[in-house]
């Protein structure tokens, strides 16, 4: 194949937005090449191989969460990060909610509230409050007296 049919079937391969099969042209000509490949059993080879890598995914299963345990919970002196962490453990908040919380207004009695200022995306969001943690968290809080954190915020600003 001269290098001029090899420039428009790569320029065509990536018309097509077929960009695995344009890195291996070469690569898949001689392999037809070296089979002897029909026209059709070539076509086939590169379509395969380009669904292949559309369909193929990167997605591991192994968790990257991190498990906040009582030891090292201890060794923060700050209440406000101690609170803070503690608040993303039991209900799952991202970091920056749980610093934003107000504790007196997210105090919804079975649920935790979250304006739509304080979350990602600008979404007013309640959490149930079903798990044994997520109470002892909010406990903590004293949410409806708010003793625990003399702010109104868990974070002063």
């Amino acid at each position: 194949m001269n290098p001029a049919q090899l420039e428009r079937l790569s320029e065509y391969l990536h018309k097509l937005r077929l960009f695995k099969s344009r890195e291996r042209l070469e690569a898949l000509l001689q392999q037809a090449a070296s089979e002897e490949l029909a026209y059709a059993d070539f076509l086939e080879l590169v379509l395969a191989e380009e669904v292949a890598a559309k369909t193929s995914t990167f997605v591991t299963n192994i968790s990257k969460a991190k498990v906040l345990d009582d030891a090292r919970l201890a060794k923060i002196t700050d209440a406000y990060t101690a609170m803070s962490l503690r608040l993303q453990s039991a209900f799952g908040l991202r970091r920056e909610e749980s610093i934003k919380i107000v504790p007196a207004w997210a105090d919804g009695g079975d649920r935790l509230q979250l304006k739509d200022t304080w979350t990602k995306g600008g979404k007013y969001r309640e959490i149930a409050i079903r798990i044994a943690v997520a109470r002892t968290s909010t406990a903590s809080l004293n949410l409806r007296d708010n003793r625990n954190i003399c702010s109104p915020k868990i974070y002063p600003a």
